[in-house]
């Protein structure tokens, strides 16, 4: 298929070595890139929007290291390719010639050049070929020696039980909780996502579910039944801090909690704070102040509401929908001119 990105290489390298300059020895951490990605987006260019197309992968591993791991892990990597590589050269001197090795070693070159301007790390399938590749080239004959029969039988017990907790258990839980509504869930939706937080309960997509559940749509829930829903989704946020969509799904229900529960203070401003905590978190992302303008428009904020709409039109020029929102809030603002200054958005 078409690569969208063609143009673009140099530019999504630039914006993304940023996150291993913020974070120069730990980087953003291992495949944690997509959550940093969202604060390192550029305008593409390309039509009337300017952050409508972005990106959440480095387009090239050799970037990638220094992003997920740190510079220090970019220098294990080369120090690596290094010894292999004076490996490699002193068994050649020393054997000669293969036929099967050059071939390993040119496959495992293709495979080195298409990491240097995509991520085949993401695909088990190349990278797990690779490691096959290079320990072809690299083994040597030992002499194995079996553990005694007093070990062998709890090694082999506590490997099947690492591999059904790490393994077994995060399926079943994805195969429970695979299309399960948001919102308000039937008794048999309930216990399917009750099934997935006991198979994987660090899993912060099962507790944001539960607390939505809970939420419903804010006809028949009461203050306990809030305090338990935002207990879950905080939870969630706690599991996935870098994760702006848990904090705006959080804020969505405070928002709902504010509307059909409280209508005070102190819950309005836990909903706009979830949702400028969000928008910290994606800053090129429009719809997140839109979404908090349209709720504030909905209350009756029209100056804070204003506000939230100007972050999002600043984002996004030539969008429609943050111009109405601010023609709706001049309008809520009344006074002389008001009408005027609503058309002219």
């Amino acid at each position: 298929t078409p690569d969208p990105f063609r143009y673009q290489r140099l530019r999504i390298w630039r914006a993304s070595v940023q996150a291993a300059v913020d974070a120069p020895f730990l980087g953003t951490g291992p495949r944690q890139f997509a959550a940093a990605s969202a604060n390192l987006q550029f305008p593409d260019g390309d039509g009337p929007l300017r952050y409508d197309r972005g990106f959440t992968v480095t387009h090239s591993d050799l970037v990638r290291l220094p992003c997920e791991l740190g510079w220090p892990g970019l220098v294990a990597l080369l120090a690596a390719l290094a010894v292999t590589a004076r490996e490699l050269r002193r068994r050649r001197r020393r054997h000669g010639h293969d036929a099967a090795a050059t071939g390993t070693v040119a496959a495992l070159l293709a495979l080195g050049v298409q990491a240097l301007v995509d991520n085949p790390s993401r695909s088990p399938a190349l990278y797990l070929l690779a490691a096959a590749l290079l320990g072809s080239l690299l083994s040597t004959p030992v002499t194995w020696r079996p553990l005694p029969r007093r070990l062998g039988w709890p090694a082999a017990a506590l490997v099947v039980l690492v591999l059904v907790i790490g393994d077994g258990g995060p399926y079943v839980a994805w195969a429970s909780a695979e299309g399960l509504p948001s919102g308000r869930l039937d008794p048999a939706q309930h216990a399917r996502l009750q099934r997935a937080l006991r198979f994987n309960p660090v899993h912060p997509d099962g507790w944001m579910r539960y607390a939505e559940h809970l939420a419903g749509e804010g006809t028949d829930w009461d203050p306990a039944t809030y305090a338990r829903a935002r207990e879950h989704a905080e939870r969630a946020v706690r599991l996935q801090p870098a994760d702006a969509g848990y904090l705006r799904r959080l804020g969505r229900i405070e928002a709902l909690a504010y509307r059909t529960l409280f209508e005070d203070r102190p819950s309005l401003e836990r909903a706009v704070r979830r949702f400028r905590q969000a928008e910290e978190l994606r800053r090129f992302d429009p719809f997140i102040p839109v979404e908090l303008a349209a709720f504030l428009l909905n209350v009756g904020e029209g100056a804070m509401a204003r506000r939230a709409a100007e972050r999002a039109l600043a984002l996004e020029p030539e969008s429609v929908l943050p111009r109405l929102m601010l023609a709706e809030s001049a309008l809520e603002a009344g006074g002389p001119g008001a009408a005027r200054r609503a058309l002219d958005w």
